[in-house]
């Protein structure tokens, strides 16, 4: 086998491999959103997230006070912004984990189906 003929073989199996993730993650998500209602997802969750949020800007600030030594206002207030948006994307994805598992199983599913066929047909069986 050339080197051309196996590098575009590799990247076939590759691009395979890529869509075929991106539609488990697409089915994955529509069976998760059959059994729920996307506002009930992130509608309720997002309310209690403020204590996420508001933990990671109170470490942010304090992260902020200490690394700084000119302890500026705006130097606090800048790391107290950036740890409430780590804070609050954390509480987020926490609260979803329904979701994620769902997305990621299917994931699996699919991509295994694809490395399958791949395995059988660089290894064919012969049954005669």
């Amino acid at each position: 086998m050339r080197f051309r003929d196996w590098f575009r073989s590799g990247c076939d199996y590759r691009r395979k491999l890529l869509s075929s993730g991106l539609a488990g993650a697409r089915a994955g998500g529509r069976e998760f959103f059959r059994q729920k209602h996307l506002i009930s997802v992130f509608g309720e969750p997002s309310r209690r997230v403020a204590g996420g949020a508001a933990a990671g800007a109170y470490i942010g600030a304090v992260g902020g006070y200490l690394r700084t030594r000119e302890k500026s206002a705006a130097g606090m207030i800048l790391f107290s912004m950036v740890g409430g948006a780590v804070g609050l994307g954390l509480s987020i994805a926490l609260r979803n984990r329904g979701l994620a598992s769902s997305v990621i199983s299917e994931v699996r599913k699919s991509i295994g189906r694809v490395r399958d066929e791949r395995w059988l047909e660089e290894n064919p069986i012969d049954y005669a």
